[in-house]
């Protein structure tokens, strides 16, 4: 007899199997449940990261994971979990319990099935990942829960039952009292009723509420009913204009420093050595959170202490950006851009300047137009880094260079890889002229820990441990801050005793007396000494306090304008009431002036305080505001991370995922070397997304895959409410179709062919019918996408079928040289199928439509590929003489033009020409420039060929160990990008090996540990790989093995 299983997660949750409760014993277990519940199905690499987050190590993590699924099945059976392919976990579809939150959206009326909040009081302990998920998914279903109040309460009062109407709204008003639609209702229902005062009061409610906390006026019509309410009732009210009052500019407020004598020495000897011969130890602030490090700093990096004309450079991490990939460094290379243009040295460091307008896209002075997200620049992330940190330090040859990051406990991965980079390269240097400075909170963990442990270990960091004040220090701060005041010794026993000698206690503490007037109010709790510091703002004052914590970097005085409705003197008035109470400071730079909070621990006591509604409300208008100050080109790139941090703070999904794309485009394009265009004059980079990259490389990469699984899983999370949101049809097309593109593209790109290609597939689908020219753009970039496979995979009948696909969607349009493309692809296409003479032509063609194209420069990467690809026809025909002068024609453009990246299969072609006609000695230089290349850059396509080939020069040299070497890093490449034809070379050159034709290996020790089998087995694996593929020049090779082996 089946069993029965119920769970309930609206409210607090419940799991009943046959109307019992299930009590698991272990929370994370259950957690897993919920969120498998939810979503179907999830990796359990996903699922082990949500639950565990990065506190464990693998093998424990596992282990814990092995054990949750182990009380799952104890509980549920051992049939009720199911792995599939990919790692993916799924509950049994057999067995899959009612839920009531699929109960819930699907009854679009029955708004007693939401019994109180998603996983009501359910939550994992320390940690953030689950917890925050549990948040945003309460979210959707209170915002679905609100759009069903909505319905019924219309409903209601259309069929004129005022009282059910008038609960509905009263509860509405409970859930979100900001919903104006809740007090329309009431007004109407109390005016039918002639209750004219209680009509108006709830209006005068809503205004007050509406101006104080949002800075709004209530709707249009709601302001005409509340009028025609007065006329009804025939009373005026009157309006009080208020008076002007002078504009006062906000004043700075100093920051006394005190104490810290021997910290201080030690960073102004570190400063000290800059240009000198002295080696430069950069330097990292340890502390807990308020106990003075940024002060220090800022005191250590005054102008007394540093060099003639040194360029400082600062920025600050922050926990809401840590998954934004270099978004500590924009700051700094702002300035640090701006410093050049204003000295006259951009021409003199022009390198370095298109170094930073490559890494960092928002510098672009021009909006160029920003190329298709597959048709990008083959210089490399790798490539461009390299030229920006060697850029950086010939500049500090010329000015001394500090740079300060505070809370790099928050800076993400690859940001602390360029840090890294800088200071490994310059320990090279005997005179060191640029300087680190870094500051993080103790406990210091994950990334940051790991670099700064690697620093250190190399002796090119050094730890200052900034502690909590003793008494006397505690004492002497307490004194500056408050000079001419008398501290008794009881209250100086008090003060020490109450802050423990934190800076930010003492200095919060004393403000409670400054303001308060007595010492009275000092305690312990960090939360309470700030609570009596905010709480006598007056309430309207508060609201901007309030505006100001969701900008979490701070927000500029024309953004509160805006926002806040103010008039300037008002504005300014409270901005100075604010200042001097020491709860704000200003900074300012060329455009405007910005406002923050005096400590991050008030910005969070404030935002912590506002309502989730509130919140949502106003992180929606921030980034509203912000939205109207995109520019539609490459600056664009540095809002796009705030504009994704308040869609998503504000609930917005649809805005949310939006601008998520859109960022993620620009870091992950990925170079397809395949159709490349190059850039007008700025040279755009592709992020290394193989597994085979190093260790340290992908690591810093993850945090942008991390930030795509977030989209992806936010999408199929919550799919049902994905477009109910404000924008046209036309832009939630957009939406999904840049969504699928991107993530398809991103496992393609990772050989992950099956999972990227259902993506692509959808892609197509959503645009298949009547394409517009947008539509038209879609199909072919997922055209493109199969293409990738298809040639990686060696399936020329596939791309035969693209092809032509593509070349019928383009033959009524003017795209000249997008049709130049698909024509180098068709010829490509008819090489690999042994359509020899038909392919040249093809790529004639295309070549002829190149050549004459206005935008030739941009097509440089396509013309010499069409070159190179007549030179393989002729070598799979073997005239090895012609096809080096279309392998040389393609090398010297590329040359000139450095294509880093695409150029590394033009020299591997070129190896194999040569290798094939025996001349090693210039098939070595080929092969060795092609691996070297090769590892500059990112491409897969072909990587294995200058391996498996290189392998043959040190066979004929009888370095068998490092041949077989060689064979085995080609074979890695091949099987990860499943190539027939790249395996079969390899499997090959196997068989040649075992047969004999390359005797100094035949009684080689290595040989006979890394081939076991006998060369028959070989000779069948190649012939078996290739039987689909043409290559004449194999099937000759192959012909002399199987001679071999029937001689032996």
């Amino acid at each position: 007899m089946s069993q029965q299983l119920a769970v309930s997660m609206l409210g607090s949750p419940s799991i009943l199997l046959d109307g019992s409760p299930l009590v698991f014993p272990y929370r994370q277990a259950e957690a897993i449940l919920y969120y498998l519940f939810l979503n179907k199905a999830v990796n359990k690499y996903t699922l082990a990261d949500l639950i565990w987050e990065d506190k464990c190590s693998e093998e424990k993590t596992n282990s814990n994971l092995r054990n949750a699924f182990y009380i799952i099945r104890k509980n549920l059976g051992k049939d009720f979990l199911v792995k599939e392919s990919g790692d993916i976990i799924r509950i049994n579809p057999a067995l899959f319990p009612m839920l009531d939150t699929d109960l819930f959206l699907k009854d679009e009326d029955n708004t007693g099935l939401y019994r109180g909040d998603f996983l009501e009081g359910f939550y994992l302990k320390n940690n953030v990942s689950f917890n925050e998920w549990v948040t945003n998914t309460r979210q959707v279903f209170k915002a679905h829960y609100l759009k069903k109040l909505h319905r019924a309460i219309s409903r209601h009062y259309d069929s004129g039952n005022f009282e059910l109407c008038e609960s509905l709204c009263q509860k509405q008003m409970q859930i979100n009292e900001f919903d104006e639609t809740a007090y329309k209702y009431l007004m109407q229902i109390y005016m039918s009723r002639k209750e004219y005062t209680q009509a108006l009061h709830i209006y005068n409610c809503l205004e007050s509420l509406l101006e104080q906390e949002l800075f709004e006026t209530p709707a249009k019509e709601i302001q005409d009913l509340a009028l025609a309410i007065e006329q009804t009732w025939n009373e005026e009210v009157n309006k009080i204009l208020e008076g002007k009052k002078e504009l006062k500019s906000p004043r700075h407020i100093f920051s006394v420093f005190c104490g810290r004598e021997a910290e201080l020495e030690r960073m102004e000897k570190n400063l000290s050595s800059l240009g000198q011969d002295d080696p430069v130890r950069h330097m990292l602030l340890l502390g807990e959170a308020g106990v003075g490090k940024t002060r220090l700093a800022n005191q250590a990096l005054s102008a007394q202490n540093l060099p003639a004309d040194t360029l400082l450079l600062t920025s600050r991490c922050y926990c809401a950006e840590e998954k934004y990939i270099l978004k500590p460094w924009q700051k700094p290379v702002r300035e640090l851009l701006q410093y050049l243009t204003d000295t006259g040295n951009a021409a003199q460091h022009m390198s370095l300047v298109q170094s930073i307008q490559a890494l960092f896209p928002f510098t672009q002075e021009q909006c160029h137009p920003m190329p298709d997200a597959d048709d990008i620049s083959t210089l490399d992330y790798k490539s461009i880094q390299s030229i920006f940190v060697n850029g950086l330090i010939r500049l500090s040859c010329c000015v001394p260079l500090v740079f300060f990051f505070d809370d790099i406990q928050w800076a993400d991965k690859v940001s602390l890889s360029l840090m890294r980079d800088i200071i490994t390269s310059l320990k090279d240097y005997s005179r060191q002229n640029l300087l680190f400075l870094f500051a993080a909170r103790s406990g210091l963990e994950g990334d940051a820990e790991r670099f700064a442990e690697d620093m250190c270990s190399i002796g090119q960091l050094e730890y200052i441990a900034v502690n909590r004040f003793d008494y006397r220090d505690t004492i002497s701060l307490a004194s500056c801050l408050l000079p001419g005041y008398a501290f008794t010794d009881s209250v100086k026993e008090q003060l020490f005793h109450e802050t423990e000698g934190n800076a930010l206690f003492i200095t919060e503490a004393v403000n409670t007396i400054k303001y308060h007037g007595s010492p009275d109010d000092i305690t312990p709790n960090m939360r309470n000494i700030i609570k009596q510091r905010v709480a006598p703002v007056p309430p309207e004052y508060r609201q901007i306090l309030n505006l100001v914590s969701i900008f979490f970097d701070g927000v500029s005085y024309d953004c509160l304008s805006v926002l806040s409705r103010k008039e300037d003197y008002e504005l300014v008035e409270i901005l100075e009431y604010l200042l001097n109470k020491d709860l704000l400071k200003e900074d300012m730079d060329q455009e405007n002036t910005f406002f923050s909070f005096s400590h991050q621990k008030i910005m969070e006591y404030v935002y912590d305080e506002m309502s989730w509604t509130k919140k949502r409300i106003l992180h929606n208008k921030a980034g509203h505001y912000l939205e109207g100050r995109l520019l539609g080109g490459p600056a664009d790139m540095a809002l796009y991370p705030k504009l994704i941090f308040h869609f998503e703070r504000g609930a917005n999904r649809q805005k949310y995922l939006k601008y998520a794309v859109k960022y993620l485009y620009n870091y992950l394009n990925v170079t397809h070397e395949f159709f490349p265009i190059i850039g007008h004059n700025l040279t755009l980079f592709t992020l290394d997304m193989r597994e085979e990259t190093s260790d340290r490389l992908s690591a810093d990469l993850s945090s942008i895959e991390d930030l795509l699984y977030t989209v992806e899983n936010k999408v199929n999370e919550s799919s049902f409410e994905l477009f109910d949101g404000e924008n046209s049809r036309e832009e939630q097309l957009e939406i999904l179709s840049d969504y699928l593109h991107m993530i398809g593209r991103h496992y393609i790109r990772i050989c992950s062919y099956e999972k990227g290609l259902s993506y692509i597939f959808k892609l197509k689908e959503l645009n298949r019918q009547t394409p517009t020219p947008f539509q038209l753009t879609k199909l072919l970039q997922a055209n493109r996408q199969l293409i990738c496979v298809y040639i990686n995979r060696y399936e020329p009948d596939k791309m035969e079928e693209i092809v032509s696909e593509s070349l019928q969607l383009l033959a009524h349009t003017d795209f000249t040289d997008e049709v130049a493309i698909w024509k180098r692809l068709q010829g490509l296409g008819d090489i690999m199928k042994g359509s020899l003479k038909k392919g040249i032509s093809h790529l004639q063609e295309a070549i002829a439509i190149f050549s004459n194209s206005p935008a030739r420069d941009e097509h440089l990467y396509n013309l010499a590929a069409a070159y190179s690809w007549i030179g393989e026809a002729f070598r799979h025909s073997m005239e090895y003489e012609k096809a080096m002068e279309y392998y040389e024609k393609a090398l010297k453009i590329s040359g000139s033009n450095f294509l880093v990246s695409g150029v590394s299969v033009f020299y591997a072609y070129a190896g194999m020409a040569a290798c094939d006609n025996g001349s090693l000695c210039s098939a070595e230089k080929y092969l060795t420039e092609s691996i070297a290349r090769y590892e500059q850059g990112n491409l897969m396509w072909g990587r294995s060929l200058p391996y498996s080939y290189y392998s043959r020069i040190l066979l004929e040299k009888g370095a068998c160990s490092e041949a077989l070497a060689h064979l085995k890093t080609a074979l890695g490449y091949a099987e990860k990008l499943e190539n027939p034809y790249e395996m079969g070379i390899i499997y090959r050159i196997y068989a040649q090996i075992k047969a004999g034709i390359y005797s100094a290996c035949d009684n080689d020790i290595s040989v006979q540990n890394a081939l076991p089998a006998d060369a028959a087995y070989y000779y069948h694996e190649a012939c078996r790989m290739l039987r689909d593929v043409y290559s004449p020049v194999d099937e000759q090779y192959l012909d002399a093995v199987a001679e071999k082996i029937s001689e032996n």
